[in-house]
């Protein structure tokens, strides 16, 4: 058909400023472990969530729980 189009796909954006829900380190520092939403992993990526963490003070650990249709991110906090 001769048809050309184009797609963007989003990727992260290395220098955009990780954004958390506040939840996510209020949970950590009180229960010490904590859902994530993938959608949060995909944005930032792990290495840089893990790095935000840190520079809260809480050194983390990204573990994957559930099943392989429904995976689930659970951030626990390494004692």
């Amino acid at each position: 058909m001769g048809v050309d189009f184009e797609v963007e796909t989003e990727e992260p954006r290395k220098y955009e400023k990780v954004v958390l829900p506040p939840y996510i380190v209020t949970t950590l520092k009180s229960k010490g472990r904590t859902v994530i939403g993938s959608k949060y992993i995909s944005r930032y990526g792990k290495k840089r969530i893990l790095n935000y963490l840190a520079k809260q003070g809480l050194k983390c650990r990204l573990d994957v729980a559930g099943t392989e249709e429904d995976p689930t991110d659970i951030l626990e906090v390494d004692r």
